[in-house]
C-alpha cells in the first residue's frame, strides 16, 4: 500500500538511508524535539536516552530538524546542543 506504516529516508548529507515507521510527519517529530530542547539544551545523547535510540540515531533526527529550520545548533567546548529556533515564533 502507498504511503504505509514504513518510510524510506535519507539521514544527513552522506546520503545514508534508514527505513523507520512512519508514525508521524516531519512536523509532529519537530514539535516533540522542540517541546523536549525548550525544557533543558538538547543533545544526541540526552534525546538517545529520552527515545531509546543509538546516540547516532538520535544525532540525524536532530540535524533533520535543524535542517528544517526547527532547532539550532551551538557547539559549545562542553558538547553540541541544540534550542529551539527562537526566529521562527517572530
Amino acid at each position: 500500500m502507498p504511503g504505509g506504516s514504513l518510510r524510506l529516508r535519507t539521514l544527513g548529507s552522506t546520503g545514508a538511508l534508514a527505513v523507520s515507521l512512519a508514525r508521524s510527519s516531519d512536523g509532529e517529530q519537530d514539535q516533540q524535539l522542540v517541546k523536549l530542547a525548550t525544557a533543558a539544551p538538547l543533545s544526541a545523547f540526552r534525546l538517545a536516552a529520552e527515545l531509546g535510540l543509538t546516540a547516532t540515531e538520535a544525532q540525524y533526527l536532530l540535524r533533520d530538524a535543524e535542517g528544517r529550520a526547527a532547532l539550532i545548533r551551538d557547539e559549545a567546548p562542553e558538547g553540541v546542543f541544540y534550542y529551539p529556533n527562537f526566529f521562527n515564533w517572530y
